[in-house]
């Protein structure tokens, strides 16, 4: 942005400048070097225009990617969340499962239903842990998806 303000001052100023040349009295020469001196203002002007435009064009898809870029975080923070939500909830359970089966051995006996039920959490907690598991691989695939395009359009071409 300090580029666009930059280029506007010094099109602002240049504009002064010729119509102070205009406004000048003198003989016709003067007049023929204002006209000359205001052609060429007028394309600087419009080269600093263009400039401009440019810079504006680049900066908005510059923008535009990084929203993107940040809609596409949110998303995988949120699916994040609600996996480590899951896995405190069946480390919890296991937590307290295993706290069971501790005073089941201390007692003489394990009752099969808490077993069971402590096998169903253990079982939980691997499919939890593959999820997690499959959803880092699937950021690292979507990390390396726009490098392989980059790497194969400059491979084809060369």
């Amino acid at each position: 942005m300090t580029d666009i303000a930059g280029l506007e001052a010094r099109i602002a100023a240049a504009l002064t400048r010729i119509e102070r040349a205009l406004a000048a009295p003198g003989d016709g020469s003067a007049g023929e070097g204002a006209e000359a001196a205001l052609a060429a203002e007028r394309e600087a002007n419009r080269r600093l225009t263009e400039r401009v435009r440019a810079l504006r064009a680049r900066q908005d898809t510059m923008v535009a990617g990084l929203e993107k870029r940040i809609a596409q975080l949110t998303r995988q923070i949120d699916a994040q969340s609600v996996e480590l939500r899951r896995l405190r909830r069946v480390n919890a359970q296991m937590a307290e499962l295993v706290q069971g089966l501790r005073a089941a051995a201390v007692e003489g006996g394990v009752d099969p239903a808490f077993v069971d039920r402590a096998m169903a959490a253990e079982l939980e907690s691997l499919r939890l842990a593959r999820d997690i598991e499959v959803a880092e691989m699937d950021d690292i695939l979507a990390a390396l998806d726009p490098l392989v395009a980059e790497a194969e359009a400059r491979h084809a071409g060369a």
